[in-house]
């Protein structure tokens, strides 16, 4: 059985929208993560709600009201809590239509096109999660 690759939706736009990634990296310092000045990156592609079956198969700890999830296209990735080779990367922060959403789950399906991030609301976007005075959704 063939698989369906559907990485030209990612680019198409009438199922998608802009969206900034903020980006943070750092390092162990003395027992505690130090974390870099934030990058923030440009990414296209298609931006949902979570559907409730979705929801559903997340771990409980997971689950949260205001779910999102947000699709892009390889080479491009999107990324929760990471560590190796004694660097550490903070889950990757989603500004979308002024509010900003915290990555808790990634699922790769680079093998059909795309890569799904799941997120939960943090709030309202302000100066200080851009790192300018404007956002762009």
């Amino acid at each position: 059985m063939g698989r369906i690759n559907v990485s030209r939706l990612m680019n198409d736009p009438a199922f998608s929208s802009h969206y900034t990634v903020k980006r943070r990296k750092g390092r162990w310092v003395n027992g505690r993560v130090e974390l870099d000045a934030p990058e923030f990156l440009q990414y296209y592609g298609p931006v949902q709600p979570a559907t409730q079956k979705e929801i559903d198969q997340l771990p409980e700890g997971d689950r949260q009201n205001g779910t999102m999830k947000f699709f892009c296209k390889p080479p491009k990735k999107l990324y929760i809590t990471s560590e190796g080779g004694g660097k550490v990367g903070a889950s990757d922060e989603i500004i979308y239509r002024g509010e900003l959403y915290k990555i808790f789950a990634v699922k790769d399906w680079t093998a059909h096109g795309y890569i799904r991030a799941f997120a939960y609301s943090l709030g309202s976007v302000d100066d200080a999660d851009t790192g300018n005075s404007k956002v762009n959704s």
